[in-house]
């Protein structure tokens, strides 16, 4: 359907957190993209289901706050009939129990709605639900009128345990913007850089065991960014005598990332559980050496020796081994980044990504027929 077939405009709905996380930039980088280059057959709103409060009590207390608030606004956009398409953003968890929700309103009124799935660890969350939730999550797949997922991997997750969807599930991996051009110190020092939740699922704990390793390596300093855990990376910083190497300044936004991309080296991401990693494309899309592990859909994306290097998860001294072969060989660096930045500008670049994406909305508003 090319975009000017319809002169009325199809009204889109996002739904998900404004809050940290990959999705967010994602989401941030298609609104930009969508106001650079509008297509004048989609109109895209947002809506915001949980956002950041400081401090877990407050996040406690807003929380229901700020669900019910959406919700309101989602069914009186649904009651006017000033929506075509409820674009749901679904993880794990309390994005579940939130989405549900939003779901249902939405087939209430008889408004098609598109399944997003972001979450790395679906699988074993889904399969750890008990009977009665597990029904409500496998519905609102059925009654979705696309499925987007981001690996074949991720497919999978979802056509196992209900065949009768494959047929609206659609593969779109994530997608970041062209990365500006790097801006390198002069030193000699290698920046390392992480981008992420920190804790164990993400692999911080061993990417410090990896750095304590290199600490006779004296050409390198590393960021360790995100949310998380970042009391407990800083004590364990502090406690190997590396916090003057080694910085953990918790989440950095927007602007904050673009300049640690545009400075930095070597992006690692240790990861024992992903999905598609924005931070890998984001470095990708600068130009960074990637070190990373085999999981979710990160082989999809690093081709070992090519696009990056990709190590055991869990593996500390494997981990160290990579970035010590890193800091030391910059003809490597140059060559691993060169070829990620290519694949990037190939099949990453985010004007490809919203063009698909709108394509989704349009075959969504254009067929509300359930795959079940």
């Amino acid at each position: 359907m090319s975009p000017d077939a319809d002169p009325t405009p199809i009204r889109v709905l996002v739904v998900g957190p404004s809050a940290k996380g990959g999705v967010n930039r994602l989401f941030d980088a298609v609104r930009a993209e969508l106001a650079a280059h509008p297509f004048p057959d989609i109109r895209v709103r947002s809506l915001t289901t949980r956002a950041d409060v400081p401090g877990r009590l407050g996040a406690a207390i807003a929380a229901p706050g700020i669900f019910a608030a959406a919700l309101v606004q989602e069914i009186a956009l649904l009651v006017t009939r000033r929506i075509d398409v409820v674009h749901v953003n679904l993880a794990s968890y309390g994005s579940t129990y939130r989405k549900l929700v939003i779901a249902a309103c939405a087939a209430l009124f008889g408004v098609p709605y598109v399944v997003h799935l972001h979450g790395g660890n679906f699988r074993a969350f889904w399969s750890s639900c008990g009977a009665w939730l597990m029904r409500r999550i496998d519905a609102m797949f059925e009654g979705a009128a696309r499925i987007i997922v981001m690996s074949r991997s991720a497919l999978d997750v979802v056509a196992e345990r209900l065949p009768a969807c494959r047929a609206a599930i659609v593969v779109l991996p994530n997608a970041a913007p062209r990365g500006r051009p790097r801006t390198l110190d002069r030193d000699d020092r290698i920046r390392i850089l992480f981008l992420g939740k920190l804790g164990p699922l993400k692999g911080t704990v061993e990417l410090v065991a990896a750095l304590d390793l290199l600490r006779s390596e004296p050409a390198w300093s590393a960021i360790i960014a995100g949310d998380g855990a970042v009391a407990e990376t800083r004590s364990a910083v502090d406690r190997l005598g590396l916090s003057t190497r080694i910085a953990v300044p918790g989440w950095l936004g927007d602007a904050e990332v673009a300049r640690a991309l545009e400075s930095a080296d070597v992006l690692v991401l240790p990861s024992h559980v992903e999905n598609s990693p924005l931070a890998v494309i984001e470095a990708f899309a600068h130009g960074l050496a990637v070190v990373a592990t085999p999981v979710g859909a990160v082989p999809d994306l690093v081709d070992h020796g090519q696009t990056g290097v990709l190590v055991p998860a869990g593996d500390a001294a494997a981990l160290a081994d990579a970035l010590r072969r890193l800091i030391g060989e910059p003809e490597l660096r140059r060559r691993l980044g060169a070829n990620a930045n290519a694949f990037h500008e190939r099949h990453l670049e985010i004007g490809a990504y919203v063009r698909r994406l709108a394509d989704v909305w349009r075959g969504a508003a254009g067929r509300v027929d359930r795959c079940r």
